[in-house]
């Protein structure tokens, strides 16, 4: 048998990053809500989820010699699906919990129904 004359294979690894990304993956806290009353923690949560899901995925690429296939599953595409994910959820629940507030001013003021807009 021929020894091997290749270089030797270059060890991929991705790091931990719960550390890096500080309080975003603290557990949820109690009932404690926005400034507008809207409650983000679960939406914060997922986004967590979903880049430590990518690293997950990233790290079975390298320990399976695949480097390419890491740095794809770590791309700036895939990191940017999750933050495109996450900012339309939100302004989805800011806009619902401020429109929620807006119309219990106007009932309470008894402002006519007639003259609120619905968008």
């Amino acid at each position: 048998m021929m020894p091997s004359t290749g270089a030797p294979r270059e060890q991929w690894v991705v790091p931990e990053l719960g550390p890096s990304l500080g309080r975003l993956s603290d557990p949820a806290l109690g009932g404690e809500a926005g400034p507008l009353g809207a409650r983000l923690d679960d939406i914060r949560l997922r986004l967590v989820t979903g880049v430590f899901e990518l690293a997950g995925a990233g790290r079975a690429f390298a320990a399976a010699g695949d480097p390419d296939g890491a740095m794809a599953t770590l791309n700036r595409v895939a990191w940017l699906a999750l933050w495109e994910k996450a900012v339309t959820a939100s302004a989805e629940r800011v806009t619902a919990t401020v429109n929620a507030r807006l119309s219990a001013a106007a009932a309470e003021s008894r402002f006519p129904r007639t003259r609120l807009r619905a968008e």
